[in-house]
């Protein structure tokens, strides 16, 4: 996550680290070692919290300014992501491994309910001005034999500590990633895969056996919209990860952890064209129907950009002012790109 204009907060998974880094000049300002690496890192109003990975997962708050611990909420094996409630001034933390999200009080730092979710909840954002988290579930339950084989995401009302909607993806969908709303609180936008599972599995390109995709959520009515590809048909967008929004809501950055890129989608003009859709009228060659629109591989054709990150595994990103930045895992490097320029 980037915190400012001019610099940022990095992980390093490997050397368990957290870095600051200077932004425009590429220089790291600040580095700290923890006990384990860092799966997220949470800032509001002033305050930081840092969520640790490995068997003992633990919370930590820490000062943003010197990265001085102070204090510690332990969290049970691998803990994958937290959000902050302005409604009830709680963090919620998805606890893949135990298929719950946790509700903490990050005054008293207790642990103040458990609440049961689908299976692997990896990511979670709390909308309705604090009064709902969506929780993004990673794999489908149940048998493969069944129907619909989908990841689901659930949403939790903060006020009555409990599950009040399920939103079933599409068939197929698996492996959801990444959870990110638009500053209005409309639309929150998931990254994951949609398997073709379905299809003789006689060739891999023209996604036979697996596509990239990004399902739309409405907020209000929290009901899924619609879901469409980020591949294009002479290029995939391998496994989508982290996935954010510019701050005038006009572009959604995804990256892309198997190909080393990040896509730009212009929102915009994607909801232009899906009420076009509805209304019948867009001139396109593989959609007719908003139900065309998750098997159309040129749905994006003309609004979506590809950005080579000139490194490999990219995972995160974050945005600081108008500069995009993309970590690479393997080579351990960074991408700064000016958006205004590109």
């Amino acid at each position: 996550p980037v915190q400012d204009v001019q610099a940022g907060w990095v992980s390093n998974p490997e050397e368990k680290e957290l870095l600051r880094v200077d932004i425009p000049e590429g220089r790291i300002q600040q580095r700290k070692s923890w006990q384990s690496p860092i799966n997220d890192i949470f800032q509001y109003k002033g305050r930081m919290w840092i969520l640790l990975d490995g068997e003992k997962g633990e919370l930590k708050e820490g000062d943003p300014e010197t990265l001085k611990e102070i204090s510690t909420v332990k969290m049970g094996y691998s803990p994958s992501s937290l959000s902050y409630s302005s409604r009830s001034k709680t963090l919620w933390v998805t606890q893949r491994y135990y298929n719950e999200i946790w509700e903490i009080d990050p005054d008293q730092r207790d642990i103040l309910n458990r609440v049961a979710v689908g299976r692997e909840p990896v990511d979670c954002l709390s909308f309705k001005e604090g009064g709902r988290i969506l929780v993004a579930n990673s794999l489908p339950e149940g048998p493969a034999s069944s129907y619909p084989v989908s990841a689901v995401l659930d949403v939790v009302d903060a006020g009555e500590k409990a599950r009040s909607r399920r939103i079933q993806l599409p068939n197929g969908s698996t492996d959801v990633h990444s959870l990110v709303s638009d500053h209005q609180g409309r639309y929150a936008y998931v990254t994951h895969l949609l398997a073709r599972y379905q299809l003789p599995t006689n060739q891999v390109d023209r996604g036979w056996m697996s596509t990239n995709a990004v399902s739309i959520i409405d907020l209000d009515s929290e009901e899924l919209v619609v879901t469409f590809l980020l591949d294009s048909p002479q290029q995939g967008a391998a496994n989508p990860g982290k996935a954010i929004i510019s701050p005038d809501d006009r572009c959604l950055y995804v990256a892309l952890r198997g190909v080393d890129r990040v896509a730009c989608v212009d929102l915009e003009r994607l909801h232009n064209r899906l009420k076009e859709v509805k209304e019948g009228k867009a001139n396109l060659p593989g959609t007719k129907t908003i139900e065309d629109i998750p098997n159309d591989a040129g749905f994006l054709y003309g609004i979506r950009q590809f950005i080579p990150t000139m490194g490999k595994g990219t995972r995160g990103i974050g945005l600081a002012g108008t500069r995009l930045v993309a970590s690479n895992y393997f080579t351990g490097s960074m991408l700064v790109w000016d958006t205004e320029k590109s």
